[in-house]
């Protein structure tokens, strides 16, 4: 992505958070920021504050105080492969059965 694409989303990206929630958030306040996280296998899109700011949301009458460098995850995208549809059944399967019991019946 080109840094004045790169930009104009960003600022398309605050601009939709800042309708949604009824907040006075400032696109130019922020830098978008997009990781990718080796341990669970996912992009992150953060916002990263540019200067220590507070941004009120009227909706919930919340004043939000983001120091400089603050960062807000606002999204997370995944892929699965069929290695990590299995893996993720595994871990489910045995947190479950250390659990409490489930019962199971060949009966119609």
């Amino acid at each position: 992505m080109t840094p004045r694409r790169d930009g104009r989303v960003q600022q398309e990206r605050a601009g939709r958070r800042q309708r949604e929630l009824d907040a006075d958030f400032d696109p130019q306040d922020f830098d978008h920021v997009a990781l990718f996280d080796d341990k669970h296998e996912w992009v992150e899109m953060r916002l990263r504050a540019r200067r220590e700011h507070t941004t009120l949301v009227r909706d919930l009458d919340l004043a939000v105080h983001f120091d400089a460098g603050e960062e807000l995850r606002t999204e997370i995208s995944a892929k699965f492969t069929p290695e990590r549809l299995v893996g993720d059944s595994r871990r489910r399967a045995s947190s479950s059965s250390a659990g409490s019991p489930t019962r199971t019946s060949s009966s119609p």
